[in-house]
């Protein structure tokens, strides 16, 4: 392909099938050297902004640099939008205050993103493309979400504890990511939106979006996955970070589940019995020093371990012999902070 073959191409596929460039949402707080970096990257697409795509930066109430930056940006590129949400409190009212205003737009499409992510420069192209081809074989009354393939950056320890979080529609492609696309990482058709809408919580309602949208309308809905349209995510860094990630994701997920009329979260059984079989192992083995109950617990550490390693590899930016084993911490860890954060908030209200 010729290189002005090549430069047709970028915008072919939205030209056909896409009457308006695509908007893709950042959602930020508080992140301004994330953001600069996430809008570096977006800026620099093989599929030319404001060709193919328009930026919106949906801030929660920033007070570090993140607006000038957004503004310094936007003077070289005038389809950047900085928008400071009318109603604060976690990003699900930005989603809602996102989906409003895009639609009233009237754009076909939305991209969503985060403030620390990083995108390889065809990852719009890639993800229209995707669109294009697979929307031109279903019904009109089907509606199609996409997902990227996020790549986890190892910034610290915790990284490797908890890179699956990212990434499992990837480690799990059938039974979640046929049912799953991350918040973060994730292209909507926004006439999908006419079903249900994000629930108003502090976090966690891209999780009971999938959830209530696979329930109730599984029939109208096709995810798929395009592998080519690459992000670079990330966890937070430090113990401390990590609490308030933990704390926050699951008092979101709590509030978004009381609002769809569950009274606990659907996946709460799941961590609890995780958590339940692997203190139950290790008390057998304490209480009656039967070495049984130790080789099976660690034959479950050792099989889960390797099967994380394999399938990090390619999706975190540096592999090693222990990142399964630092992946098992990481899931023990996750289903402790569920279950107190899940029995605290319930308490609570």
């Amino acid at each position: 392909m010729s290189s002005s073959d090549e430069d047709a191409y970028h915008v072919e596929p939205y030209r056909q099938c896409i009457y308006k460039p695509v908007a893709i949402v950042i959602l930020n707080k508080d992140n301004a050297d994330g953001l600069r970096e996430t809008l570096e990257s977006l800026t620099k697409q093989s599929c030319p902004v404001c060709e193919c795509y328009d930026i919106y930066i949906f801030d929660g109430g920033s007070i570090d640099d993140s607006k000038k930056i957004a503004e310094d940006f936007a003077k070289k590129i005038n389809c950047i939008r900085f928008i400071e949400q009318k109603i604060k409190g976690g990003t699900g009212p930005a989603r809602i205050e996102a989906v409003k205003l895009l639609r009233e737009k009237n754009y076909k499409i939305i991209i969503w993103g985060d403030s620390e992510n990083v995108y390889d420069k065809d990852y719009i192209k890639n993800i229209i493309r995707k669109y294009c081809h697979e929307r031109e074989k279903i019904s009109r009354d089907k509606y199609i979400i996409i997902s990227g393939r996020s790549i986890v950056k190892i910034d610290s320890i915790w990284s490797r504890i908890f890179f699956w979080y990212h990434i499992y529609h990837q480690i799990f492609p059938r039974g979640v990511g046929d049912r799953h696309a991350p918040g973060n990482n994730k292209a909507v058709e926004t006439d999908i939106y006419k079903l249900f809408i994000y629930p108003p919580c502090i976090r966690s309602e891209d999780f009971i979006f999938s959830y209530f949208i696979y329930k109730n309308f599984r029939e109208k809905i096709l995810y798929l996955h395009e592998k080519e349209s690459i992000v670079s995510v990330s966890i937070p860094q430090t113990f401390k970070e990590i609490i308030r990630w933990q704390r926050s994701r699951v008092r979101g997920v709590v509030e978004c589940s009381r609002i769809i009329g569950l009274k606990i979260p659907p996946d709460f059984i799941y961590w609890l019995s995780f958590l339940i079989y692997n203190v139950l192992m290790i008390s057998l083995y304490i209480l009656t020093l039967n070495i049984i109950p130790i080789i099976f617990y660690l034959t479950t550490v050792v099989l889960t371990s390797i099967f994380l390693y394999l399938r990090s590899l390619g999706n975190i930016e540096r592999s090693s012999v222990f990142t399964g084993f630092l992946g098992y911490i990481g899931l023990v860890l996750h289903s402790i902070f569920t279950t107190y954060y899940v029995l605290k908030y319930i308490k609570s209200k």
